[in-house]
């Protein structure tokens, strides 16, 4: 937080919601990502509403959200600012990083908040506010 750097940091909000609450407590201006919608998204949702500084990510969620697309755009929609493109793909790998952009277009999210998901939230997420201004 002093340095004002991001933080990754896998947790499940269902098992150490209250660990994540005493984080975010202790640190509260920290840029923190709980990746992979938190695990629950029931459970993170709680996160989300209280604490303005969480962002989240679709990485290793490809099948879950290809069983139940609507369930998980309803939830991109109600946190346009916070959630982040992201695949965790390895090395070598572009086929499933083209999978998960194919997945986030196929939800027909409105273009403004797919703008958000892809470009603009992991630019916030990083401290790297996207500029307003185009460069030639």
């Amino acid at each position: 937080e002093a340095n004002d750097l991001p933080v990754l940091y896998h947790m499940d909000a269902n098992r150490y919601g209250d660990v994540m609450q005493a984080i975010l407590n202790d640190f509260p201006r920290m840029r923190i990502n709980f990746p992979h919608f938190g695990i629950g998204r029931k459970a993170f949702s709680k996160i989300l509403d209280r604490y303005p500084n969480v962002y989240t990510d679709i990485a290793y969620m490809l099948p879950h959200m290809q069983k139940n697309p609507a369930s998980y755009r309803d939830f991109i929609i109600h946190y346009p600012d916070r959630v982040c493109f992201g695949s965790d793909a390895l090395l070598y790998q572009p086929e499933v990083v083209l999978e998960y952009i194919d997945l986030v277009r196929s939800l027909k999210l409105p273009y403004e908040i797919e703008d958000k998901v892809f470009s603009t939230n992991p630019r916030r997420f990083l401290g790297r506010e996207p500029s307003t201004k185009c460069s030639a």
